[in-house]
């Protein structure tokens, strides 16, 4: 019999390019309640909380500082996008479908989806606590010093990804896929997830013995 093949994470930096010139005025852009589609511009210190649109499109773009917390979209659909120091706190989204996107420095505590696919995505820093994200597809996805505490990811396709880091505790993964997905150096104190949604997820040996305690299991 052969030996099982080692699984090496990969995930795709978002393709930007190089120069981006500043969208003048984009601030006006959020104020349609319509379709925003934004290709390889620069967006920058946009206020709109509570923003209203049936739909955001984004691709090959940086938005920096762009405050849309409470707002509604329809779909939120980006590809090869990094955003610094955004606030999407509370945002409801009937769809997500992010291709090599990157959150830095982000607020994203509380947003909400019924339809998650995303590939490719990096967190750094950023906050998903008490996000609603029930049944996500994730996939090469990396989260690194991340809040994602009493988030709710339930039924959620998480194999392969990385949360290093992170902050898990107390949020809700019942009936995850964790398949080569990498916890360590996680805080998962109180995570809700059965012991057979853990098979074949990497952990550290303190997350074993806090693991232990779904198996009823006592540790000398």
């Amino acid at each position: 019999m052969g030996r099982m093949k080692k699984f090496v994470f990969r995930r795709d930096d978002a393709d930007l390019p190089g120069e981006l010139d500043p969208l003048e005025d984009a601030g006006a852009l959020f104020e349609t309640g319509e379709r925003v589609s934004i290709t390889e511009r620069l967006v920058r210190d946009v206020q709109r909380p509570g923003a209203r649109l049936a739909e955001l499109r984004a691709e090959g773009c940086a938005l920096e500082r762009v405050q849309l917390a409470g707002g509604e979209l329809g779909a939120l659909v980006m590809k090869d996008v990094r955003l610094v120091g955004c606030d999407l706190a509370n945002v409801k989204a009937h769809r997500m479908t992010l291709l090599r996107v990157e959150f830095v420095d982000c607020r994203l505590k509380g947003l909400s989806s019924r339809s998650i696919d995303w590939r490719d995505v990096l967190g750094e820093n950023s906050d998903w606590s008490y996000a609603q994200m029930r049944g996500a597809e994730m996939r090469s996805c990396e989260f690194r010093g991340c809040s994602w505490h009493e988030a709710d990811l339930q039924q959620a396709e998480l194999s392969g990804c990385v949360f290093g880091q992170c902050d898990l505790r107390r949020a809700e993964w019942n009936g995850a896929r964790l398949e080569n997905a990498d916890l360590r150096g996680s805080d998962v104190e109180g995570l809700q997830v059965g012991i057979g949604d853990l098979r074949g997820a990497v952990v550290d040996a303190a997350q074993a013995m806090e693991f232990a305690k779904l198996l009823g299991v006592q540790i000398r």
